[in-house]
């Protein structure tokens, strides 16, 4: 099952790779998320983050729609465009859409706490809309 945890623990092994200590970075939505991690596991490495739609956890009613969320929720035309996007076709896709169920019931990962949040010593600027385009 993919984690942000783990993608955060990815994303600095890559910056290892690389030979950078020490970054400016921007996360949006599930970047936001991994971004989170990587600021609370190694605080020194994130210099300044910009988090966008990244929520601390996730609510009762975002659990209840990752439980149910399938593709058949979406207009064919983000169907179509998953299918572009996606390479490697209708498995690919289908783990996809697993991981998002399994977001529901995972209450470990996207669990960040007000002593954990503080424990992030980075300039961040958070942006979280009251209105999204895509729930109208």
């Amino acid at each position: 099952m993919l984690t942000f945890r783990q993608i955060a623990a990815d994303t600095f092994a890559l910056l290892d790779h690389l030979q950078i200590d020490r970054v400016k970075a921007i996360g949006i939505s599930g970047g936001g998320i991994a971004l989170l991690h990587m600021a609370t596991a190694q605080p020194a490495r994130i210099e300044a983050m910009v988090i966008v739609s990244a929520p601390p956890y996730f609510p009762a009613q975002a659990r209840a729609i990752q439980a149910q969320f399938t593709e058949d929720a979406l207009p064919a035309s983000e169907r179509a465009a998953l299918r572009q996007r996606h390479t490697h076709g209708d498995e690919q896709i289908r783990v996809l859409f697993e991981n998002v169920k399994a977001f529901a019931t995972n209450y470990d990962d996207v669990s960040f706490t007000p002593p954990k949040l503080a424990t992030i010593t980075a300039r961040t600027l958070i942006v979280f809309g009251d209105r999204d385009f895509r729930t109208r």
